[in-house]
């Protein structure tokens, strides 16, 4: 027996309905409905997107199609719901109710078919949707919102082409024959040429009406059996059986015919465009139908193609003899033949082929639009193949015009339009201005509001389109920041889900120096590929065998990440591009690949790729077999003059050239500078031609070739150098430096030429000092301007790089967070200023300037000189670069007032240097001597030092004695509107600094400081104990000298500030930026720590202000190199001596870098009365010290020594100098106290010599 309790019942009943009511919840938030209702139209149905369900495992999309009438409908092989937010891509897994092949669900007239797609689950992040089904982005959904419903755009309408058919007919004609017995379909064929001889025999009697009627029956009949013998995807021809006698449906040119009769031309012409042609019998063309029915170009393979000219010259033989030669039949033989010849290289009989063809055409009748159009068309293919590109253009141009609407409506894209080939055409040449004009007429035209950019990017697709093109060609035509801003400007990367466009992405970042993100872009195409070719590869086999469906993620990512790794990792790179070529070698040899689908580009370009990195990998003979294979295979697609064999003929040249073949090289190198005539950029060519010709001793060409390319070079330099943020033009620089201050000199140097003195000479005004001067005139126009909303942004940038250099001079440096994002931010806001300075002015006018105008400005007795430094041409370079490093040489181009040309004498190696330890000795023999016949009768010397010159007073020389001699950081500052000091103004002096004062709360080391017994304690830091710079005790004769300073100065109404104790601060110094100060006198301590020593220093000291060259990331170099120079101020010694310091702008030790970071422009002259002030680490810009970070502070002139001072005797010069200053320019002044100094210390020339004046002009 069982009991219930009726309440356990009852509480479990309600047990149960909770439960439901919490499964009925789980499942509601597993499980989602969003409404869309998006509406596609084409001419043969219209598509609803119903809604989106979103669960826990997948994403289902609901539809349902709409016939028009009889028709097919099918989904897309491969669609793809992306998130516009991250980009990621949902590839399609299932579809259920509606086939993905086409032909296979077949919809009747008003037939409503719902069906559905799965794709894998969305993240739940995800906001919003784009649907896009990868077909030629034809068909697409964007902005499916999945928290209210609803969608931002859809495809608009899509018209019908002409060419495809979408209607059911033809499935159902092929189905009926197929149906037919073998009697019944002889008995059909033979009703139909008993009917065409019926309507030909009422056409002959005028019974027009009658043959119109009885001709449209046998066209049926025809189409039926034309239909129904083929396949009906491909091609019909392969699957004809013999019993099929002709090529075409003639009846339709007989029904055109017999309209034209009846005086209804606009009816006739839609039946046959040559409608006033005569028509024939068909059974006249019987064997030529035979002929065409089994070697049509659907069928032709490669190896077919002598076999086939012969056929179709049967063909028009046979059709000339029935017909005549001023027959339709016989020009369209004629076409047919011209597309065979153009297939296999054969232009100018392809040319003339279409030409008579076109004759005989308009002799019959005119032709239409549509005709005129598809003959242009042909000829501007050939004559772009055949490289008469002012023909192509012609044609192009007209083509535009007879565009058929139509054509233009359905493609809806610019792309495909003939506009968008003109403009293919116009980057193929190198005429990119006339290619960007075009796109930026065609973006205007699209675009009314520029603040709708983004918006219309991610709702247009076409038009985003459009303005890939758009950054594509400026980025082709080198403007690769201007195409990076485009993008970036559009917000590109929100819009973006093709691979292509990743790899678009990466070879901008590429080209802008960011190896790494240029890799990340290439990872996240490779990814987008690789899904594809899972989901759609298997549904593909028909373009398998064409070998046209390759693996993406080999053939277009592969080959972008072989370069990238090619300079520092050649085998992964060769490894890489090995892949690449395999797959591209499959696509060549499917099936002996069809003549009409076959393109060897991307071969080609695979083959030339994997040379190169054979010749990085110094494996010459293997770079020679590979392009030689490929340049056979090229000749099978392309005429011999194409540019497509210029890399070809170029890597040849180089391997044969690392070979030592030199005439080989010359050889190779001219004929791919042939083919290659139209590129752009063609420094590589010029470069290897410059250096073949020369060992080949073609000095002559050597000659022409580098005028060429410097030309070329300059040209790229001055053209996007003031679009590049100062990081950039570092890594601009670091590439591209080389050419003008190594292998320019090397050459002319040998080739002794006047016209490469010139340019010698404006390329070494050009660079050196390129980067200071184009800092320099960037903040000179910002502040000109007087923009507040840029001046704040200015402002803003140098915190944000004072912040990321701080960050590396942390004790803590790495764990003090991730700067990236602060970087990024920096970046963008420079770019932003560089663009808006665009609208005031060019701040890199100072690179305009050449020989002439430094000429203009000199004295009738005066000479200019540039010294250079350079390794010699024989020094063992190969034509890649590589090879041992050698001794640099010495030499000087001087420019006189009455010279034609500058003159280039050479001087001494860095071994004759090196061997020199009398530097009186060195600067007379080996720099003066050889010059002392030009100076001969020469009043005033400007010369701008190189290298190690930088180092060594040689204005000193007693050989230049009676002479005015101007120390130069470029003589292109004779040029310049410089000026000097004309007395009055302010004056802030420092002196008498006390070093021990206690501006930071620091922890001190424990034992006695070392300051207090300089004797032992500081005695590594130099030998001589009185020295100013190493010991950093109290300067006896500083107070004294900025005293007498600031008398003699206030005798000419200078007013003067005077900083002196524990008031001399860092802090007070910097305070001065942005002031009206003329002069600035620092009496104090300086030092220069050279790499080599920062390890010693760091390990007595806390010198974490010196930064290292490793491991900083992004950081210039030079903002390195310039916390190695330094002032000591008040409390400097605590900030040395003390185990931690919280990093402060007022520690006491003032960098070059952190002197650099502040404003002041209008500071006539700089007095830095300390040690080593004037040296620094030796770049190509010049000296990276303390007198680069005045200059790009904006000082003018500066007294800086170049080597250790003493206490005593600098302030004796000083006080001499501002003496002399009182009465004369800053330049005579210091002249005179040299002469008085050395005049007192003849036995001690230290005392003299040791101090430099730096641009007193």
């Amino acid at each position: 027996m069982y009991f219930c309790d009726w309440k356990i019942i009852s509480g479990m009943k309600k047990l149960g309905i909770i439960i439901a009511i919490l499964l009925h919840v789980i499942v509601g938030f597993a499980q989602r409905s969003i409404t869309v209702g998006a509406k596609i139209e084409t001419d043969f149905q219209i598509w609803y997107l119903d809604s989106i369900v979103l669960s826990n495992d997948s994403t289902t999309l609901k539809w349902h199609v709409v016939s028009k009438g009889d028709t097919w409908a099918s989904e897309s092989l491969c669609p793809s719901l992306i998130d516009p937010s991250t980009m990621k891509q949902y590839h399609m897994k299932h579809v259920w109710g509606i086939a993905k092949e086409p032909g296979k669900t077949i919809l009747k007239s008003g037939e409503v078919r719902s069906f559905i797609t799965t794709f894998p689950r969305i993240s739940k992040s995800t906001k919003l949707l784009n649907y896009d089904d990868n077909d030629n982005n034809n068909f697409w959904v964007t902005g499916i919102n999945l928290k209210k419903g609803g969608y931002s755009k859809s495809t608009p309408y899509i018209p019908a082409r002409k060419s495809v058919v979408f209607s059911n007919d033809s499935i159902k004609k092929k189905n009926s024959w197929k149906q037919l017995s073998v009697e019944e379909q002889q008995k059909m064929l033979n009703l139909s040429e008993k009917m065409f001889d019926l309507g030909m025999s009422a056409y002959g009697r005028g019974k027009y009406q009658d043959a119109i009627e009885i001709f449209r029956k046998v066209s049926d009949i025809d189409s039926i059996v034309y239909i129904g013998m083929g396949d009906g995807i491909l091609t019909s021809a392969p699957y004809l059986e013999p019993k099929r006698p002709y090529f075409s449906n003639y009846s339709e040119m007989w029904i055109a015919s017999c309209y034209h009769r009846l005086g209804k031309d606009s009816l006739a012409e839609t039946f046959f465009p040559y409608y006033k042609a005569v028509p024939f019998d068909r059974k006249l063309v019987r064997r030529s139908d035979s002929v065409l029915i089994n070697n049509t170009f659907f069928t032709m393979k490669v190896s077919d193609s002598s076999e086939l000219e012969g056929l179709f010259k049967k063909v028009c033989s046979l059709d000339s003899i029935i017909l005549g030669t001023g027959s339709y039949r016989f020009a369209m033989d004629l076409e047919q033949l011209a597309s065979l010849y153009r297939d296999t290289n054969q232009i100018d009989a392809s040319l003339a082929l279409y030409v008579r063809s076109k004759n005989i055409l308009d002799s019959i009748q005119p032709m239409n639009n549509d005709q005129y159009y598809s003959y242009l068309d042909n000829l501007a293919k050939l004559y772009i193949r055949k490289f008469d590109y002012s023909n192509a253009l012609a044609c192009l141009k007209e083509l535009i015009k007879v565009e058929p609407s139509e054509k233009r409506h359905f493609l809806n894209t610019f792309l495909y339009s003939k506009k968008g080939e003109l403009v293919s055409l116009y980057m193929s040449i190198g005429y990119y201005d006339e290619a960007l004009k075009i796109l930026r007429e065609e973006i205007n035209n699209e675009l009314s509001d520029i603040s709708n950019l983004k918006v219309k990017l991610i709702n247009d697709k076409f038009f985003a389109d459009l303005y890939r093109w758009y950054a594509k060609c400026l980025f082709e035509a080198g403007y690769h920041k201007e195409a990076i801003r485009v993008l970036n400007g559009g917000d590109f990367k929100s819009s973006i889900s093709h691979a292509s466009d990743f790899l678009d992405l990466g070879d901008y970042s590429r080209k802008n120096f960011d190896d790494d993100l240029a890799m990340f872009y290439y990872n996240r195409a490779e990814d987008i590929c690789n899904e594809l070719d899972s989901a759609g590869i298997a549904n593909n086999n028909n373009l398998t065998l064409l070998g046209i469906w390759n693996n993406r993620a080999i053939t277009e990512v592969y080959p972008r990440k072989a370069l990238l790794l090619a300079q520092r990792d050649i085998l992964s790179s060769i490894a890489l591009q090995k892949q690449v070529v395999a797959e591209e070698e499959k696509m060549l040899h499917y099936t002996d690949r069809l003549l009409f689908l076959r393109s060897g580009d991307t071969y080609s370009a695979a083959m030339s790729n994997l040379a190169w990195c054979y010749l990085l990998a110094h494996e010459p003979d293997s770079a020679i077999l590979c392009e030689k294979k490929n340049i056979a295979e090229k000749l099978k697609l392309y005429p011999k003059e194409n540019r497509i064999f210029g890399l070809s003929y170029l890597n040849i040249g180089e391997a044969y050239a690392a070979k030592g073949d030199y005439r080989q090289a010359l050889e190779y190198t001219k004929q791919a500078m042939t083919h290659l005539r139209y590129d752009r950029d063609q420094r590589r060519v010029l470069a290897n031609l410059v250096k073949y010709s020369y060992k080949c001793r073609q000095t002559g060409a050597t000659g022409e070739y580098l005028t060429r390319l410097y030309r070329q070079n300059r040209e790229d330099l001055v053209k996007f150098f003031a679009d590049l943020t100062l990081q950039e033009k570092n890594e601009y620089l670091k590439k591209n430096r080389r050419f003008y201050q190594n292998f320019m000199p090397q050459y002319a140097d040998v080739l002794k030429s006047d016209s490469l003195n010139q340019i010698l000479y404006d390329a070494t005004i050009l660079v050196k000092g390129i980067l200071l001067g184009s800092e320099l005139g960037f903040r000179k126009e910002l502040m000109n301007n007087g923009n507040p909303d840029l001046i704040r942004k200015y402002e803003q940038l140098k915190i944000n790089k004072r912040v990321l250099l701080r960050s590396q001079m942390e004790p803590s440096k790495g764990k003090m967070g991730d700067f990236s994002a602060l970087e990024r931010e920096t970046n963008l806001l420079e770019d932003s200023l560089i663009v808006a300075l665009k609208a005031y002015g060019d701040y890199t006018r100072f690179m305009n300037y050449t020989w002439k105008d430094i000429q203009k400005k000199l004295g009738s007795n005066s000479v200019a000189i540039e010294f250079l430094s350079f390794e010699p041409v024989n020094s063992g370079k190969d034509s890649l670069g590589v090879g041992e490093k050698t001794q640099r040489t010495y030499a000087a181009l001087l420019l006189k007032k009455e010279s034609s040309a500058p003159l280039m004498i050479s001087l001494g190696s860095e071994k004759d240097f090196d061997s020199s330890r009398d530097k009186q000795v060195l600067t007379d023999s080996l720099i003066w001597k050889p010059l002392v016949d030009e100076l001969a009768g020469v009043d005033t010397v400007y010369f701008s030092p190189v290298g190690r010159l930088h180092t060594i007073p040689i204005e000193y020389s007693s050989m230049l004695k009676g002479k005015e001699v101007y120390r130069l950081t470029s003589t292109r500052i004779i040029a310049e509107n410089s000026h000097s000091w004309k007395h009055g103004g302010n004056a802030v002096l420092y002196g008498d600094i006390d070093y021990d004062a206690d501006p930071l709360v620091v922890k001190k080391k424990p034992e006695v400081s070392v300051f207090s017994d300089g004797l032992n304690k500081m005695r590594g830091w130099g030998d001589d104990l009185n020295a100013r710079g190493y010991s950093f005790y109290p300067l006896d004769y500083s107070k004294d000298e900025v005293l007498n300073a600031r008398k003699e100065l206030r005798r000419k109404r200078v007013r003067c500030q005077l900083y002196s104790g524990d008031k001399a601060s860092e802090e007070s110094f910097k305070a001065l930026s942005g002031q009206e100060v003329q002069i600035l006198h620092l009496s104090t301590h300086g030092a220069y720590v050279p790499p080599s020593k920062v390890k010693y220093r760091k390990a007595d000291y806390n010198m974490n202000f010196l930064l290292e060259d490793h491991d900083l990331g992004r950081i210039p170099s030079e903002d390195i190199d310039m916390t190695h120079s330094f002032l000591m101020m008040a409390g400097g010694n605590n900030t040395l001596n003390c185990d931690t310091v919280a990093y402060s702008d007022n520690d006491g030790i003032l960098t070059a870098q952190e002197i650099s970071q502040l404003d002041f422009r209008g500071l006539e002259l700089v007095v830095l009365s300390a040690c080593e002030s004037g040296l620094g680490k030796i770049s190509s810009e010049g000296v990276d010290g303390l007198q680069r970070g005045f200059k790009k502070a904006g000082a003018q002139a500066i007294i800086m020594s170049l080597r250790s001072v003493k206490d005593k005797e600098t302030a004796e010069f000083m006080t001499c100098f501002y003496r002399n200053l009182v009465h004369f320019p800053i330049h005579k002044s210091f002249q005179l106290t040299v002469n008085e100094m050395k005049q007192k210390y003849p036995s001690n020339p230290e005392n003299w010599n040791s101090f430099i004046l730096l641009d007193a002009i």
